[in-house]
């Protein structure tokens, strides 16, 4: 907002004086929180002629402008709260000053040319007549002599003239420098476009009780930061506007009981300066939570009581107005139609939900400032300013096509779900969900717009089918027990009540999202439903994965009908019966948590090799956790304790949070079973408490009474105090930092414990680099030829958990899978180093068949060579054959450079070569 004190020749201006003093207007208030954009304008005006600062009405162009440029010229600048530079005057090349021409109330008719030279006091000379090309041409004459910043303010409403009287004045002065504030660039050669950020605001505050907020977390995991008024006044846009409400109303003062109010105002207002003035206004009449409150209508609330601020800025929406008049016809539709989006946009999503004209037009709505765009890791994504964004949603209804776009948006995000769903189950996951978390508040919309239209009834079912996986995902669990219970109601509603497909996955998803949530009665009502159904509609896919849960669920609240075991058998029955390799991997994983006595070896390496044959991290990773919970009554520590952090670290990298959680929960059950360090054991209890209560749940009946036992045990060691202090500081750890601290363990024994079992038609491993290589089986399909994963290939979870990159989606924005061929020709990667070792299934107890090698050894050779090697030997010397450093393979693996010449050292002694060269040799296949 701009509070001048008038000046003599012009109610904004000062010109220059006879001597060519600073012509810039005296701001008489503050501003606040731009030393570093003042810093970074400056910087621009000593190497660029023309920069044009961009951005939307309010944001605070024009004061910035005069900062800069009184910072250039070494003059006092008020606006940085600062005192006077010490130079002794201007930079000689700016000896002239500078001049402020403001354009936005340029009376119609008058040239921009003569407004600049009534600016510059130059309206009497002789020969500036009417004529536009003469005002330029004596306007060049006498600039060309000055050394100087002229400021064309707010350019925006007669673009094209200023543009021309720029370039003109540019080519022909020299020594001038033209600094122009407007919504869009002038499109001048030479034009450096610097856009003002809006002021900083927290940007991710939200509502109390919203259980998506930094406050509390999807997953709840994280500790809550403390949102007092030394927090909120680390913002910009905060203490802008505690400052005007001060000024506004003196007894006004920041306190910790209204921070988080005065944050969240700050940030439903974008942080722009103007609006944020407008509210602190209000505080003369209305408690700063009554302003907020109000800010649903923002623009009448923000009307401006300032008498004689210039016409734009008297209310929100005439700062608004001034740029949507300037719009075309079509722009206006299109900038209207943005508004459905919430949370921002791609290029295919306006494509998809407005039409194929939306690229041109939305390009020309980011040059003049109403869209901003943002180069993400994913492609350019596009958003608006809540504020115009609201404007937008306005001009909107007033054209009578809400609903219409509403219909649009929501049908898009629909086939979007629809479109990933398939993905959550094979290698593309990660990927998938990635794009369902960018595009979260949009997917949202469109559930509550089904939701809200009994036409759309039916769609709001598929929606909430295409989800529910995602939710229990991310741990979404009320949101999704919410969402699934308002569409299958929303659908009886609208008659849509027989049994269908789309029906019984809806029920299933909510089946399984109680069970998570800890109702397990509830949830068996539901699951049982859900068979029903399935069986009603001959749906055999969405039959067994209902049981399988279902079978889960009633192991869970101890087996009340005794039927959990022919609960999973029927699962794995009617898994077959569906053809989809999926659910046979799925259905399979019962076995080998239910059993008597000892797990069935055959039952496991089963389970285990078509969990890995689906190329689903999330699974196999849910099996590594069932297969090391029956190993804790064992002896194999290491291996059981290296196996959850495996399936630690594919949870989190896939993003499965309740994955993440249930293998945390079983990794202190190992800790504990073996005696580990107490300490550690309580920071582990800290973060598991501090999760399941984020999720609104506790953990699985399986756990809950030995995690009690944990408790007594190692507060017990600790005492009340130590133990108090260490779940305080494991309840505080991000999951980062516990991924860290768990792999800081495996450096300490490494080897990850899997099932020996034969991959592949002739009973060995594949070498498969990456497993995104293979196709991924369709939910209700069957595939004819499952391609195997390998266990220990560059691209098997083993590996990844031991820090090679992520799975990345085919067909989504990750590049195609590369084949044996394409690793071969690239030997600096950590694939081509496992390629080397053909690699095999980890042995027990002796085993060592199953065995593959390289093209130049055959299959005894192999066996001979490698087969008394561990996996991470294995993988460690086919970075050895390479001949990279124990530092080098440390870096790559992410362990210890000790544990790494430990590894060596025995590799060498097993193998009984001499040294690093003869083993390269012997693994290439070649005798000394």
């Amino acid at each position: 907002m701009n509070h001048y004190r008038a000046h003599t020749r012009h109610p904004i201006v000062q010109s220059m004086g006879q001597d060519g003093g600073i012509g810039l207007p005296t701001p008489v208030s503050e501003l606040v929180d731009r030393e570093s954009e003042i810093d970074e304008v400056r910087g621009l005006l000593r190497t660029s002629r023309l920069i044009t600062l961009t951005g939307p009405g309010g944001i605070g162009k024009t004061r910035l402008a005069i900062a800069a440029a009184a910072a250039a010229l070494n003059a006092r600048a008020p606006e940085a709260g600062g005192s006077p530079h010490p130079d002794p005057g201007p930079e000689p090349e700016l000896a002239d000053g500078a001049v402020f021409v403001p354009l936005a109330e340029l009376a119609a008719g008058v040239d921009v040319a003569r407004a600049v030279a009534a600016a510059l006091d130059l309206s009497g000379l002789e020969g500036v007549g009417d004529d536009t090309a003469d005002a330029q041409k004596r306007l060049v004459e006498v600039l060309r002599r000055r050394a100087l910043i002229l400021v064309l303010d707010n350019c925006e409403h007669r673009l094209e003239a200023t543009a021309a009287l720029a370039l003109r004045l540019l080519t022909g002065c020299r020594r001038l420098t033209v600094l122009a504030t407007s919504r869009e660039p002038l499109g001048v050669p030479g034009e450096t476009v610097w856009t003002v950020p809006p002021l900083s605001h927290p940007a991710t505050v939200g509502r109390a009780g919203d259980e998506r907020t930094p406050e509390r977390p999807p997953d709840g995991t994280e500790a809550a930061p403390i949102r007092d008024a030394a927090w909120a006044a680390q913002y910009g846009a905060v203490r802008l506007f505690a400052l005007r409400a001060k000024q506004a109303a003196g007894g006004f003062h920041l306190t910790d009981a209204n921070a988080r109010t005065v944050a969240s105002i700050c940030r439903r207002l974008d942080g722009i300066p103007l609006a944020l003035e407008l509210a602190a206004a209000r505080v003369r009449a209305l408690s700063v939570e009554e302003i907020e409150a109000r800010l649903s209508d923002r623009f009448a609330l923000l009307s401006g009581p300032f008498r004689f601020a210039e016409t734009r800025h008297r209310t929100l929406r005439t700062s608004v107005e001034w740029s949507h008049q300037l719009l075309t016809s079509e722009e206006q539709e299109l900038f209207a139609g943005l508004s459905v989006f919430s949370g921002g946009w791609t290029l295919h999503a306006a494509k998809g939900a407005i039409g194929p004209s939306a690229v041109d037009t939305l390009t020309r709505l980011v040059d003049k400032s109403l869209v901003t765009v943002e180069p993400t890791p994913d492609g350019q994504r596009y958003s608006m300013l809540e504020t115009l964004r609201a404007y937008a949603a306005d001009e909107l209804e007033r054209a009578g096509r809400t609903a219409e776009m509403r219909e649009r948006h929501a049908a898009y995000f629909l086939e979007l779900a629809e479109r990933l769903n398939p993905r959550f189950y094979g290698p593309g996951q990660a990927q998938a969900f990635h794009v369902l978390d960018v595009e979260i508040n949009n997917i949202r919309t469109a559930g509550r717009w089904f939701l809200a239209d009994p036409e759309l009834a039916a769609e709001g079912l598929r929606l909430a089918a295409a989800l529910w996986d995602f939710y229990c995902c991310r741990c979404y669990l009320g949101e999704g027990v919410r969402f699934a219970r308002g569409a299958l109601a929303h659908a009886d509603r609208a008659g849509l009540g027989e049994p269908s497909v789309t029906r019984a996955r809806v029920v299933l998803g909510l089946g399984a999202l109680l069970e998570l949530q800890g109702k397990g009665f509830e949830a068996m009502h539901a699951l049982r439903e859900a068979v029903r159904l399935a069986q009603l509609c001959d749906d055999p896919t969405t039959e067994s994965y209902a049981l399988r849960i279902l079978a889960v669920n009633t192991l869970m609240i101890g087996d009340p009908e005794g039927d959990t075991a022919e609960l999973a058998d029927r699962a794995q029955d009617i898994a077959k019966r569906s053809g989809n390799l999926w659910q046979q991997a799925f259905a399979s994983h019962m076995p080998v948590l239910i059993h008597d006595g000892e797990p069935d070896p055959e039952r496991v390496a089963h389970s285990w090799r078509l969990t890995s044959g689906t190329g689903d991290r999330r699974l196999l990773a849910y099996l590594r956790v069932m297969m090391s919970f029956n190993e804790l009554g064992g002896d194999r520590a290491p291996e059981t304790i290296s196996t959850l952090n495996a399936a630690y670290q594919d949870f989190q990298d896939v993003g499965d949070r309740y994955g993440r959680l249930l293998a945390l929960s079983t990794r202190l059950l190992a800790h504990l079973r073996w005696d580990e360090d107490a300490r550690v054991a309580a920071m582990l209890i800290g973060k598991c408490e501090a999760a399941y209560a984020g999720i609104g749940s506790g953990p699985l009946a399986v756990f809950a009474e030995q995690i009690a036992q944990a408790v007594a045990q190692v507060r017990a060691k600790l005492g009340d105090d130590a133990y108090a202090s260490a779940v305080l500081v494991g309840s505080k750890l991000t999951w980062d930092q516990m991924a860290q601290a768990l792999s800081d363990e495996v450096r300490l024994g490494d080897e990850c414990w899997e099932p020996d079992c034969p991959f592949g038609a002739d009973g060995a491993h594949s070498v498969s680099p990456r497993p995104d290589v293979f196709p991924q089986p369709a939910p209700h399909s069957v595939s004819p030829q499952p391609a195997p994963l390998d266990a220990y290939g560059a691209g098997s979870p083993a590996a990844r958990a031991r820090g090679a990159p992520a799975l990345e989606a085919p067909g989504l924005s990750g590049p195609p899978g590369r084949g044996p061929t394409e690793i071969a020709a690239a030997p600096d990667t950590a694939a081509a180093a496992v390629a080397v070792v053909a690699p095999v299934a980890a042995p027990r107890a002796g085993h060592h068949d199953s065995l593959a090698g390289p093209d130049t050894l055959d299959r005894g050779e192999t066996a001979t060579i490698l087969g008394t090697l561990t996996p991470r030997e294995q993988e460690i010397a086919g970075q050895v054959a390479l001949g990279r450093t124990n530092r080098r393979i440390a870096e790559d693996l992410v362990i210890s450079e000790r544990t790494v010449d430990t590894h060596v050292q025995r590799i060498l002694a097993k193998l009984g070569v001499a040294n690093r060269v003869q083993l390269a040799t012997l693994l290439a296949g070649r005798r000394e």
